[in-house]
Parts: structure tokens; sequence; C-alpha cells
């Protein structure tokens, strides 16, 4: 909810917005930091709930990102055209705060049993059975961070970051200013990026838990992936190159925040 809070707030601020460095620091850091507040709870709460095919269940859950993407771009040029700036970022805020109202549906998982002996299930009694429950002190554990290994793996997502998901903001000024595309042409670059990125959600959802799936190599090729697709988006100066490079780019981003998630 402190989330979603900050994440309205920021987002209502931007129509009040002079300059860049005004956005930079109301939906860059305001709003990011309450969106960053909101996503990691629900993905733990989905983690929690599940004993069997959480991977499955943690991958459909993530499907909702893919999903805004796709009604987003068209909302937002739907609000910009007919209530302009200021308007399209107060409307927005109202749709944001409403994450205050999913906040609320999130519970703890009941207790679960433990048997202190070890007699199968079917044949305890109730003296036999305790209930555990999850305490949030012990949730993690700093000392990970020693681990060399996590530490490449954690720097390699920052990167791989920084470097990829930075691109879809510009795909549509590059097809309006250096291409000369119409803005219907332009606009479905991001439809096209959306559903991609959809079906590379859903598809890691699909495979994550199998045991033939070496997770950490799918990653790596992933990331591998999606670097060579922001290479060669240079090159891309046709419509149908341009579509190409979007099914991958979506596809890859979709697949490695589900991977990562």
């Amino acid at each position: 909810m402190l989330g979603a809070i900050l994440a309205a707030a920021g987002t209502t601020a931007s129509m009040m917005a002079t300059g860049v460095w005004y956005l930079i620091g109301s939906l860059g850091f305001v709003t990011g930091f309450g969106f960053g507040c909101m996503m990691i709870p629900a993905l733990v709460s989905v983690t929690v709930w599940f004993d069997k095919r959480r991977p499955l269940a943690v991958g459909i859950a993530i499907c909702g990102a893919g999903t805004g993407m796709f009604l987003y771009s068209s909302i937002v040029r739907f609000l910009l055209e007919h209530y302009d700036f200021h308007g399209c970022f107060l409307i927005l805020g109202a749709i944001v705060l409403h994450g205050c109202v999913f906040g609320l549906l999130l519970r703890p998982p009941p207790p679960r049993p433990t048997y202190n002996d070890t007699s199968s299930s079917a044949n305890a009694t109730k003296s036999d059975i305790e209930f555990e429950t999850q305490s949030p002190q012990n949730k993690f554990d700093v000392a990970i961070f020693r681990n060399w290994k996590y530490d490449a793996f954690l720097l390699s997502c920052f990167l791989f970051s920084l470097g990829f998901f930075p691109v879809f903001m510009f795909v549509t000024s590059r097809a309006l200013k250096e291409l000369e595309w119409g803005e219907d042409e332009a606009a479905f670059l991001l439809t096209a990026i959306s559903i991609a990125n959809i079906c590379g959600r859903l598809l890691c959802a699909i495979s994550l838990g199998r045991s033939f799936i070496n997770n950490i190599a799918a990653l790596a090729f992933v990331m591998m992936l999606g670097g060579v697709t922001v290479a060669l988006s240079m090159i891309c100066n046709g419509y149908h190159t341009m579509m190409v490079f979007c099914a991958f780019y979506g596809l890859s981003g979709g697949t490695f925040n589900s991977k990562t998630g």
C-alpha cells in the first residue's frame, strides 16, 4: 500500500512538471521507488503460497506486467489526445492508486502442519502435529553477499538492465524522427514489443521447473540474445526488420524478467 501511495504521488506530481529534471525526480525516483515497493511483496506473496508448481504461479503472476505494457501504450495515447499532458498524469496517478486495493488482498499463508515423529501424516494424531508459522525475520540472510557467484549474478543482471530496457523508451521516437514513419506505425512497435513480452513470460512460466532445463544456462542465453538484438537494432531501418527486432526484443525482455523474478 505504501508503494502504491508513493507511485501515485509521483505520477500525479508529474502533471506540474516544468522540465526533464522534474520528471526524473517525480517519475524516476518517487514513482520508481513506489513501483519497486509494490513489486517485491507481490512476488513474495505468490512464492509463499505455492509449494507445487511455484515457478508456473510466479510466471503467470508477472504476465500482468506484459499486459500492462500492451494496454498502457494505447491508454496513454488516448489520454494525451483528449486530456493533454496534465490531465494524462492526473488520471494515471488515480489508476496507480488503485494498487492500494490490491495490496489489501495480500494475506500471509496459513500455518503448515509438521509432525513430531516419523509416522506418516495419515496415522498422526492431533498431539503429534504442530503448526509451523514462517518468521519474517528469517527470510533473508545478508551472508549470501559473501558468495562471489551470487554477486556476479547480481552485477550481470544490473548491467543487462542498464543497457537493455532503456531502448524501449526510444523505439517510437527513432521511428518518428530518424526513420520518418507515421504515428500509427511507430506506435504499433510498442504493441509488438508488448505482445512478444507476454509470449516470453508465458514461455518462461511453462518452462520453469522442468528438470531438463538449466535455468542459469537459459538465463545466460536470453541475456546474450537480448544484447545481440539491441546491437543489431542500429541496422534495422525497414518496417519488417523493425518488427523482427521488436519481436526478439520483447521476447528476450519478458523471459529475462520471468527468470530473474
